[in-house]
């Protein structure tokens, strides 16, 4: 009877230290599991940092593109109305020289008459 207690206390301390290496066992596997999610969650928010980024840097470039695409247009209107202006002023200046033309035209045309009437009167004065 004196063997048995002995190896009933064996037994327990056997299951004890198999029940605590269990426990430890489960526990890393615990720690292991919770640490790979944590790892994934890590990555996933780095992911989701990344991605805000990307979507915060899209819009950014977006907005960069709307403000160069806004300026390019006031450049091209104010380089449009340039041309324009050069445009108009050369056909002010065509308008001007046609008018001239126009009223030289006029005076030699008169001039003409006149010298033709002159001429006319001599000739019927003459005969």
């Amino acid at each position: 009877m004196n063997n048995y207690p002995h190896n009933h206390k064996h037994t327990h301390n056997h299951n004890h230290k198999h029940t605590h290496n269990h426990k430890h066992a489960h526990n890393h596997k615990h720690a292991h599991i919770l640490h790979a999610q944590l790892i994934s969650n890590i990555r996933h928010n780095n992911g989701m940092l990344y991605l805000q980024s990307h979507v915060d840097n899209s819009f950014t470039e977006q907005s960069d593109l709307e403000r160069l695409k806004a300026e390019l247009e006031a450049k091209a209107r104010l380089e449009l109305n340039r041309k324009l202006e050069e445009v108009n002023i050369y056909l002010e200046e065509q308008a001007r020289a046609r008018d001239k033309l126009d009223r030289m035209r006029d005076i030699n045309e008169a001039e003409m008459k006149k010298e033709f009437e002159r001429s006319r009167n001599e000739l019927l004065v003459s005969m």
